[in-house]
């Protein structure tokens, strides 16, 4: 242990009161008061440990994809900081919501969100806040989800998926532009 003085953030050195401020990571340690007196031998009090948290900071953001109708989808996040959450906002094109789990997405307040398949619906911007147990929220940049209708071959005949419903080899009960024979396959009809 080290005696304090005054100043640099630090006041109170030599009375009951111990006070830090503008606390950084070099202020991490264990801390005591000694108390002196006329009278007898020092007395020191037990150490006092300060643990300073890091705010949250994004390492690597979501990244942009083009998917076919059907597709899973995942988005990642990687971020430091003490005692992280997070919350996954999407924009469909007016303002950024928050997503919460349920209608084939999860993982909407972990760094792992999951679309299980995409449909024109999913198409837009998402982007995850990580936030710290101090200091403000961390926001990534914006990644794109594009779901490309009528270019995908999703049964692999050759044929595009649009075609294939237009000609009729193909049928589309629920009109979400991926044949039927796809959806029962990836389980989404």
């Amino acid at each position: 242990f080290a005696d304090l003085s005054d100043g640099d953030g630090v006041s109170g050195a030599t009375t009951h009161t111990l006070t830090l401020t503008d606390v950084s990571a070099a202020a991490a340690g264990q801390y005591r008061c000694v108390v002196t007196g006329d009278c007898g031998a020092p007395v020191a009090s037990d150490a006092a440990t300060l643990t300073v948290g890091a705010p949250a900071a994004i390492q690597t953001g979501p990244m942009s994809q083009t998917v076919c109708p059907g597709t899973l989808v995942v988005f990642n996040v990687t971020a430091s900081g003490s005692n992280l959450t997070y919350a996954w906002q999407f924009n469909g094109g007016v303002a950024y919501e928050n997503l919460a789990d349920g209608d084939g997405i999860s993982g909407a307040t972990t760094n792992t969100l999951t679309i299980q398949a995409a449909t024109t619906a999913h198409a837009g911007l998402y982007r995850c806040i990580a936030y710290a147990s101090c200091g403000a929220p961390a926001v990534t940049e914006a990644a794109t989800l594009a779901v490309a209708v009528g270019q995908c071959d999703c049964n692999d005949n050759g044929i595009p998926d649009a075609d294939d419903i237009a000609a009729g080899t193909s049928r589309d009960c629920n009109a979400n532009g991926v044949p039927d024979e796809c959806d029962i396959s990836s389980g989404t009809s």
